[in-house]
């Protein structure tokens, strides 16, 4: 069942998490003790008891979610500006 589903993603773009590392590349080869990955730095030669997850990568990451009101981040008036002009001109 596993074998069937890295065999569908080999040739893809895939993402590998392997020893708190996240490796992303073309899948090339899946070998009895490792999987084999062309990245962009070069050839990647992950073993199989390091390997944690494999999944198909992203095509694009989400859009941003803007939740929070641009009024949010608008300083308000200080009051204590104001309180000390006035301390100042008497």
């Amino acid at each position: 069942m596993f074998s069937n589903y890295l065999n569908k993603l080999k040739g893809k773009e895939v993402e590998i998490r392997a020893a708190g590392v996240t490796y992303k590349g073309k899948l090339l080869e899946i070998a009895a003790e490792y999987v084999f990955l062309r990245r962009s730095q070069g050839y990647a030669q992950i073993p199989m008891d390091r390997i944690q997850s494999i999944k198909a990568a992203a095509e694009a990451p989400p859009p941003l979610r803007r939740d929070i009101a641009p009024q949010f981040f608008e300083m308000p008036e200080s009051t204590t500006d104001k309180d000390t002009d006035s301390k100042n001109s008497n």
